[in-house]
């Protein structure tokens, strides 16, 4: 298992560097989305690449309640966004794109034909697919995207380090990514804590120029 971070705004190069010296081996952060106002910068993802993260590109997807537009045009709306969001950012046609579908957003066919128009437009391109969501959305749709990962928070333990052999993702729940803890605190960051599997095929970020 490999273990890693995310968090919505990006770490101080201080703080992500006493992170990685502890072994936390990846990194997730917002690429943008509809209301997405903590967006990262291509040079933050750029600075954690250089300190040896990989990582993992996430677009906050459409969500309940600020959201009531679902239907597959408008999966294909924001799969367009993404497209020139992934580059902008870092991150060409080939590396994975996380969706954020937040908890108690899926709630029947309409999501589930937006996250469809999504992945159409984001997998144009040669974008993988990640579906970040709560176990009772990806049991729904989960099957719709190359990869999951789940959030399903089991403790409460502040780990500076990662737990090792804790948390395997794959077996149970079977997902690729687990957020097992959303109450991290690192190098004055505030963080979720992950598990992935060695071989997940995270993010190579691709400097501009």
């Amino acid at each position: 298992m490999i273990y890693g971070l995310d968090s919505a705004f990006p770490p101080s190069v201080t703080g992500a560097r006493l992170m990685y010296s502890n072994g936390w081996r990846f990194y997730g952060g917002y690429i943008g989305g509809p209301r997405a106002y903590n967006r990262w910068l291509n040079s933050d993802f750029g600075q954690l690449a250089l300190i040896g993260f990989k990582l993992l590109p996430i677009f906050v997807g459409r969500n309940r309640p600020w959201d009531t537009v679902f239907n597959y045009d408008a999966g294909i709306a924001d799969g367009d966004a993404v497209n020139n969001l992934a580059g902008n950012c870092g991150f060409n046609e080939t590396q994975p794109i996380v969706l954020d579908v937040e908890y108690g957003t899926w709630d029947g066919q309409a999501v589930t034909d937006y996250c469809d128009g999504w992945c159409n437009r984001v997998h144009m391109p040669g974008h993988p697919t990640i579906l970040y969501s709560d176990p009772k959305t990806i049991d729904a749709i989960g099957s719709h995207f190359d990869y999951t990962w789940g959030a399903d928070y089991v403790t409460s333990v502040r780990y500076g380090r990662p737990p090792a052999g804790q948390f395997d993702p794959s077996t149970p729940p079977p997902w690729d990514v687990w957020q097992f803890d959303d109450n991290g605190a690192i190098g004055g960051s505030t963080v979720d804590l992950n598990s992935a599997r060695d071989d997940f095929p995270f993010a190579t970020y691709q400097a501009p120029g």
